[in-house]
């Protein structure tokens, strides 16, 4: 099963099942989920977001999704439920990852 066929919710680096009703806990991988029902984050993405938010309320949403740097070692996947739709974000190389977002938000005005 190739990583496209996978559901959002599914690591495509490891497989492990990282919603919210899964039997176990996220993976190592899991760095944040987007959704309509507000954020889920790792330990790493909590420290990452409230330190953006200090900035500005906008700022990690803008450096997730637009940022090169922040987004270099990311995996976005989608996972579109019935009333709702969720973006689960992983990360292969979680210290970078957190580095990068932190020389972001040190940049940003």
């Amino acid at each position: 099963m190739g990583e496209e066929s996978l559901p959002g919710h599914v690591c495509p680096f490891c497989r492990t099942d990282c919603s919210p009703i899964a039997a176990g806990p996220p993976c190592r991988h899991y760095f944040l989920t987007d959704g309509e029902n507000g954020w889920r984050f790792s330990g790493a993405a909590r420290e990452a977001h409230d330190a953006a938010h200090g900035k500005s309320p906008a700022l990690f949403r803008d450096l997730l999704y637009h940022d090169p740097d922040c987004r270099e070692h990311l995996r976005l996947r989608r996972s579109d439920y019935e009333d709702s739709l969720e973006m689960y974000v992983y990360s292969e190389e979680a210290p970078r990852t957190a580095a990068a977002f932190r020389a972001a938000i040190a940049r940003a005005e």
